[in-house]
């Protein structure tokens, strides 16, 4: 099933949020609805990276060396990457 690595980020709060999905518009839908208590405060999340792959593994591999980004910086070279189809 094809998998979605994404980034999302609040202006309001100055917060990024990384995670995967085999939904993306559900995600993105269910993080704007203002129904997750993590997610409220910072209404309106917009997409600023964003990443397809085939499987599972592919996907989670990736999510976790996003996530283990020690800084901001780091962050955005992700989100300046070639690969990012948003």
């Amino acid at each position: 099933m094809p998998q979605t690595v994404y980034i999302l980020y609040s202006p309001l709060v100055d917060r990024y949020l990384v995670g995967r999905t085999s939904n993306f518009d559900k995600v993105i839908e269910r993080h704007n609805s203002g129904k997750n208590p993590h997610t409220k405060t910072g209404l309106p999340w917009k997409t600023v990276y964003r990443e397809s792959f085939d499987s599972v593994e592919e996907a989670r591999e990736r999510e976790v060396e996003i996530k283990s980004s020690e800084s901001r910086e780091e962050l955005a070279g992700f989100i300046r990457n070639d690969r990012n189809e948003v």
